[in-house]
């Protein structure tokens, strides 16, 4: 008997911190990644304003008129930035944003398709200058 890893959390995990890898060395942003799952951050940033410690999320779950990401709690020095992917066709897109926003957040509503959205954080919408 095979097991099917693709639709784990884990695997699911994975997939996302390798799009956001991809997406900065697109950028042209230099990513680490931490060896090991006991940190409360996936990835680390270095470009020209420091070394960043970002937890990368994701999300294709749609809830009401917005796309919803479940947080867990962090401590407030778990790390720098939250990235977070809205992985649905049409409207694959990043949010990058200072964790101090989503400090006291367990949910995360994105509205990636709507334009006009005045959204919490629809100003951090592939805010990757942040870094």
């Amino acid at each position: 008997m095979t097991t099917d890893y693709r639709d784990s959390a884990k695997s699911q995990g994975s997939y996302y911190e390798s799009l956001f890898t991809t997406e900065c060395l697109k950028r042209g942003i230099a990513v680490s990644q931490p060896e090991g799952d006991y940190l409360p951050y996936d990835v680390i940033t270095d470009t020209r304003l420091g070394l960043k410690r970002v937890q990368v999320k994701g999300t294709s779950y749609r809830a009401g008129s917005g796309y919803k990401v479940v947080i867990a709690r962090y401590a407030p020095d778990a790390f720098d930035f939250m990235a977070l992917y809205v992985d649905v066709p049409d409207f694959r897109t990043w949010y990058v944003f200072p964790k101090k926003i989503s400090s006291s957040a367990t949910t995360i509503k994105l509205f990636p398709h709507n334009p006009i959205s005045k959204g919490k954080y629809e100003p951090y919408k592939a805010a990757f200058h942040l870094l």
